[in-house]
């Protein structure tokens, strides 16, 4: 397996760090409020990661295992991609493309054959990532794909809101039921903290756990604050479904705000991944497109 390294691309705006292990974004740092927008724990005991891609599952599966065609495989939880070391096919000032293809071991634990392509593209107003997935086995390839970014939380999170925008008028803001977390209870409700198309933060929101929002119609969602003019808005139109967490009960000082294709287990015993609710299912040689944007004010 080749080393972890570190990519860097810049414009006049932004910097931003990658690593080729996940294809995980390390660092977004604005230049002119000289800040930077991902999480970094340094020690601090929250949480070690960043921005983790999640493939070819969300979430926990029940008993650490799921099904397909009858035989049990073993899943750790939110996939494998994120630990995978990425080759780098392209880079440049502002953009690269990073790969990961299929192995030996990926395919004990998911019989596929598969590429796995992020491009990163920076622009003057933030970054635009974009995945693609193909499938070069023979046989149709169920997965699920998400994006796991932290937010940092200047102050206190309850100066925060996410605002979201939808297709759908007037917009009346739906979760699934979490229970017991990270799992799916099977049920839909509605966010009765929200009031509209707003969402007002707090850590007793998200100490009980994620929030996994089930309308499938949102086009983006704004993470802003009363107390500070920036700002992060992400594009949602090739995600469906939309997470927000912070770890439970330790008033992390961020937030995530993680578009998915894909969901978590509605729990009880492994089930057949080509069964499971959000998967996409994808015919062998084809091949899909995953985009969203990140708007940086």
């Amino acid at each position: 397996m080749s080393e972890q390294a570190l990519l860097n691309l810049e414009n006049a705006d932004f910097k931003v760090t990658i690593s080729t292990l996940g294809a995980e974004l390390q660092s977004i740092y604005n230049k002119r409020y000289d800040f930077d927008y991902l999480w970094d724990d340094a020690g601090r005991g929250y949480w070690s990661r960043h921005a983790p891609l999640l493939f070819p599952f969300i979430g926990r599966s029940n008993q650490d295992s799921y099904l397909l065609n009858g035989q049990t495989y073993s899943m750790t939880q939110h996939g494998f991609i994120r630990d995978q070391i990425f080759t780098v096919s392209e880079i440049d000032v502002e953009h690269a493309i990073l790969k990961f293809t299929a192995t030996a071991e990926t395919r004990t634990k998911y019989p596929f054959d598969f590429d796995f392509v992020v491009r990163y593209s920076l622009t003057k107003t933030g970054l635009v990532t974009t995945f693609e997935v193909t499938n070069n086995s023979t046989a149709p390839m169920p997965f699920a794909l998400g994006s796991h970014p932290g937010f940092n939380v200047v102050g206190d999170l309850s100066d925060y809101m996410l605002t979201v925008e939808s297709a759908t008028e007037p917009v009346r803001l739906k979760q699934f039921g979490i229970k017991p977390t990270p799992f799916r209870d099977g049920q839909i409700k509605p966010l009765t903290a929200s009031i509209g198309a707003r969402i007002p933060l707090n850590h007793k929101l998200l100490d009980d756990g994620l929030i996994i929002l089930a309308n499938t119609d949102l086009t983006s969602i704004k993470l802003d604050s009363s107390s500070t003019t920036r700002s992060v808005k992400l594009s949602l139109t090739d995600f469906p479904y939309v997470a927000i967490w912070s770890p439970e009960n330790k008033k992390a000082p961020f937030v995530c705000v993680e578009p998915f294709a894909g969901l978590p287990d509605e729990y009880g015993q492994p089930g057949d991944m080509f069964d499971k609710l959000g998967n996409t299912i994808l015919d062998s040689g084809d091949n899909k497109e995953f985009k969203y944007t990140l708007t940086l004010a």
